[in-house]
């Protein structure tokens, strides 16, 4: 993946905000948790959930937004049959999901969906991967963290600032290096620089795709 298909990335969910929220990304990056504790970073998390779960669900639209989410659609998951099916096309979300399901030593990737279930849980189990590369090579967290350092000493707020300015700066330097190991990482940097490496870090070790949504 180049820089131009990372600053796609950022654009195709920019356009699943708005029609999952209602709202851009700026919108839900300048925004701090709402009064029903919905926070802003989980539902960003959510709408990459929905980038993996696309090709294997079918949305529908809500009459008032989710409680839990603050999102206007909702997508459930195929049965097993249309599953294998679309993953006939190889959409490139399959080849994502069949290396998590080889992480977790699951047999089948629709075990892994049913697992994940919701698109929480299907973000849920990219962020767990991703921290065995985050996190836990220390090369990798390091260039990571200077490349956060390096933004915030320029001036950049890193919890507010348009995906745009972000992969621009040290945002497209982050976002490089992670795509390197799963294309579909690049997009992470949005959590990981809103809440810092080291908290994404500390929330993927108790990570539990059964929790409450604001506990994630």
């Amino acid at each position: 993946m180049k820089a131009d298909e990372l600053i796609e990335g950022f654009r195709t969910l920019n356009k699943l905000a708005e029609s999952e929220y209602r709202q851009d990304l700026q919108q839900l990056l300048s925004n701090g948790p709402d009064s029903d504790r919905r926070d802003p970073s989980l539902q960003i998390g959510r709408l990459i959930g929905v980038v993996l779960k696309e090709p294997f669900a079918v949305p529908h639209d809500l009459k008032h937004p989710s409680h839990h989410s603050g999102a206007y659609r909702t997508w459930d998951l195929v049965d097993e049959p249309k599953f294998s099916k679309r993953a006939k096309k190889k959409p490139w979300q399959l080849e994502v999901l069949q290396r998590i399901a080889a992480e977790e030593g699951k047999p089948h990737v629709y075990e892994l969906a049913l697992d994940a279930h919701h698109e929480r849980g299907f973000f849920g189990y990219l962020a767990r991967s991703t921290a065995k590369y985050v996190c836990g090579d220390a090369k990798i967290r390091k260039e990571i963290k200077k490349a956060f350092d390096e933004a915030k000493k320029s001036g950049i707020n890193l919890s507010v600032t348009s995906p745009e300015i972000l992969v621009g700066s040290a945002g497209l330097t982050a976002g490089m290096v992670l795509i390197q190991y799963v294309p579909i990482l690049g997009v992470v940097v949005l959590i990981i620089y809103r809440i810092g490496v080291d908290a994404f870090c500390e929330w993927t070790k108790s990570y539990n795709i059964d929790a409450p949504l604001e506990k994630i």
